[in-house]
């Protein structure tokens, strides 16, 4: 494939971080091509990274959305898809943020004036205690 790409894109992102650490764009760059391997939770590594640094890139939000839902992580995915379009609501990919969100059976209204951890319930769940009984 193109690993000798991914290598240079690697080295080009790694010598960015060289020269400014604090980088969110470069460590959400260096996540994207770990992305593209197929090396996802590498990828969610370093989208955290940059979201510590840059909490309201939503972009970054997007791309960790991504590599959650590519690890199953599908109630993460939904919340960073949440969080991308609380920062963003009207993207260019707004309204396909919100079909995937419906697809992976997030149907709440999203872009509404609250909060999405207000927004979120969850459909049958129970306290832990329900189920003892």
């Amino acid at each position: 494939a193109h690993l000798g790409r991914y290598d240079e894109s690697l080295k080009a992102i790694n010598r960015s971080l060289g020269l400014n650490p604090e980088s969110a764009a470069a460590l959400d760059s260096k996540g994207f091509v770990y992305h593209r391997m197929g090396r996802f939770q590498e990828a969610l590594d370093w989208y955290n990274k940059a979201l510590d640094l840059e909490p309201t890139l939503a972009e970054i939000y997007l791309h960790k959305a991504e590599a959650q839902e590519a690890l199953a992580l599908m109630d993460q995915a939904v919340e960073s898809y949440e969080m991308f379009l609380e920062l963003s609501p009207n993207a260019r990919n707004a309204q396909a943020v919100r079909a995937k969100m419906e697809a992976l059976g997030a149907v709440q209204a999203v872009g509404q004036s609250e909060p999405p951890r207000q927004r979120r319930v969850d459909a049958g769940s129970q306290p832990p205690s329900a189920s003892l009984r």
